[in-house]
């Protein structure tokens, strides 16, 4: 099913428009929070910008981690279990990007005249 396959998507732009936006970053969150809406034109040519955009946000989350470990190190605060939740959500961001390369493979394989109805 499609969507199975953009779900983890969605929560990652979602994720990442909160964290955009929680630092004032609100046109960022904006489109980060729009960007799966491209999938809705069902061509091959979207998915890779999509991949590369979710890589980045997976570096923004090791970025943050990295900023905020040292911010609490200083601190003399812990960080095992930020750095952890921070981590994964790099990682599952990462992961997400996995599932969209089949859909590409579907939609370069439709033609025109071979789309399938109802978006399964």
């Amino acid at each position: 099913m499609t969507w199975l396959r953009v779900l983890p998507m969605v929560v990652a732009c979602g994720l990442m428009a909160a964290h955009l936006y929680r630092w004032g970053l609100w046109p960022q969150a904006l489109l980060a929070l729009l960007a799966p809406l491209v999938l809705l034109l069902r061509s091959p040519s979207a998915v890779r910008p999509l991949q590369w955009m979710l890589g980045v946000f997976a570096l923004e989350w090791v970025r943050t981690a990295w900023v905020l470990a040292a911010a609490r190190m200083q601190e003399g605060q812990p960080t095992a279990r930020m750095l952890a939740i921070l981590l994964g959500v790099a990682l599952l961001t990462l992961l997400a990007a996995l599932p969209l390369g089949p859909l590409k493979r579907d939609w370069q394989s439709d033609g025109p005249s071979s789309r399938q109805e109802g978006g399964s």
